[in-house]
């Protein structure tokens, strides 16, 4: 072979194996003074493409997960989780299914990191904040407790559940000393439920010693629910310290209809009616009193003093003659007796009663007796009974006084 065509055969091969070289090694770098607008794109296509294998892979290893996870197969189901988050970014569904499985598993911490991070995806969901608040609260942080509680309740549909949720948000709310949150959610509370006795006496601490606010929260709850008696018997008392004597009246008095044999209703009843000067239901309970204590002659007496006082004398002076047989030495009945005696013209007889009634030991009708018994036959004095006895004369008297003290006139009686 000659010179030349070795020559040539070198050259051949040393451009082939540059050849190759290049096709290795690929094309040379942009260089240095290449922007970023002159690289080349990535083409829309290859995006959408990749995307789809994105959620591709979502579906896939989610599916994967949830089917694992119901099978009994833990670790598989975690494995699958773990990839299924990686691919379906912030979904809030992944994370809340994992989050339930891993507490049902027992895992609670890590089921707290995912719960955790399901609510910070989707602020709406009861169930996930629900968890939390318990999570929360068993581990005593109750501010946070709090917190995932309204946010459950907030998101609440059904009615009573919200509304029991609520309530427990503000009685935690009250034992954490955060007076004026949980009297917000009282007063929402209340004009759902303005029934409930006990919210209503919530809010009576929130009102505090301002006398309009805790007049209208009980007149609210005792107008919604009229059955309530110890609410509507706070709300009577706050009118009467409002000085609407009235209207606190009629709320006893309804009470007292309803509950006939209550002695202490009626006594309030008949407190009020004095106040207001309403007669006939000062009438109506001291006929009950007396109907519930009939062995008492003071109930009875003032049974017949009110019947004096309307000007009803003679259903007064019945009563009185029927009283004073079973009760004949009672100083009020006595007295009383003296009085409608000597009213009726006569006087022998209301002296006789009223000398029995200042012989007794009470010291209020034994002094009226005494007043009553002077008025209609004034006591000789010391002088006229001593003219009488020097003169020898007898003095003209109705009756023979047994009042002790008065024992000299009877001497010179006629």
């Amino acid at each position: 072979m000659s010179d030349l065509v070795r020559t040539g055969l070198r050259s051949f091969c040393l451009f082939g194996a540059s050849i190759a070289l290049l096709s290795f090694l690929g094309c040379p770098p942009p260089s240095a003074t290449t922007s970023p607008a002159e690289a080349p794109a990535v083409s829309q296509r290859v995006l959408d493409s990749l995307r789809a294998d994105t959620l591709m892979r979502c579906r896939y290893h989610r599916s994967f997960a949830y089917q694992y996870a119901r099978s009994g197969l833990q670790q598989d189901a975690i494995t699958q989780f773990q990839k299924a988050i990686l691919y379906c970014k912030d979904d809030p569904e992944v994370e809340r299914f994992y989050a339930q499985y891993l507490d049902q598993w027992g895992k609670r911490d890590s089921a707290f990191v995912h719960y955790r991070k399901a609510g910070d995806l989707d602020t709406c969901h009861v169930l996930t904040h629900f968890w939390l608040y318990s999570f929360y609260h068993d581990a005593g942080d109750y501010q946070a407790a709090i917190r995932e509680l309204l946010t459950a309740a907030r998101n609440q549909e059904d009615p009573a559940i919200k509304y029991r949720w609520l309530r427990n948000a503000a009685d935690m709310m009250a034992s954490e000393n955060m007076k004026e949150e949980s009297c917000q959610i009282y007063a929402e509370l209340q004009q759902r439920d303005p029934t409930d006795g006990e919210l209503a006496q919530r809010m009576l601490a929130c009102v505090g010693d301002d006398p309009e606010k805790r007049l209208s929260t009980l007149r609210a709850a005792c107008m919604a629910d009229t059955t309530n008696r110890d609410m509507c018997r706070l709300y009577a008392q706050e009118e009467e310290r409002a000085g609407n004597d009235a209207t606190a009246l009629g709320i006893y008095l309804r009470f007292a209809r309803e509950d006939s044999n209550n002695v202490g209703s009626w006594e309030t009843v008949l407190r009020t009616a004095k106040r207001v000067n309403s007669n006939e239901v000062i009438l109506l309970s001291l006929r009950q009193l007396a109907r519930l204590e009939p062995n008492s002659a003071e109930r009875w007496g003032a049974v017949a003093d009110q019947l004096g006082a309307e000007n009803r004398f003679n259903e007064a002076w019945a009563l009185v003659q029927q009283k004073l047989r079973e009760f004949p030495e009672n100083p009020h009945l006595l007295y009383l007796a003296g009085f409608y005696y000597n009213r009726a013209g006569n006087k022998r007889s209301a002296l006789e009663v009223l000398d029995r009634a200042v012989l007794t030991d009470d010291p209020t009708w034994r002094g009226l007796s005494l007043n009553l018994h002077d008025s209609i036959e004034p006591p000789l004095s010391e002088d006229e009974i001593n003219q009488a006895k020097f003169f020898g004369r007898k003095v003209p008297r109705i009756h023979r006084c047994r009042i002790p003290g008065r024992e000299k006139q009877n001497e010179v009686m006629q």
